[in-house]
């Protein structure tokens, strides 16, 4: 048990506040979401979709994929360091819970 359990308030007022959390978090995803889809519209309307697809085209498929694979290895070490670092906290989530976050 944490030592900071006796601490903590009764449940009727955990459920309140689990309930305005869930509703600001909610409001945030859609905040987020509309913000991310204007400017995605925005971008994709001043972009010259032509001249990308030639450039992509361009790109040597050695670097383009070594690319590809830095990309996942950092994200593989970040969810590393974050799933010992939890770990050591005292948090008992397993490595893929820790990837997701």
């Amino acid at each position: 048990m944490c030592p900071l359990e006796a601490l903590r308030p009764d449940n009727r007022a955990k459920t309140r506040s689990s309930e305005l959390i869930s509703g600001v978090t909610r409001k945030r995803f859609w905040l987020a979401a509309i913000i991310g889809l204007t400017i995605l519209f925005l971008t994709l309307k001043q972009a010259d979709l032509k001249r990308l697809g030639e450039s992509i085209a361009e790109i040597n498929l050695i670097w383009g994929a070594v690319a590809v694979l830095a990309s996942a290895l950092s994200y593989l070490c970040i969810a590393g360091v974050l799933y010992h670092l939890l770990r050591g906290m005292g948090h008992a989530l397993s490595f893929s819970s820790s990837f997701k976050i």
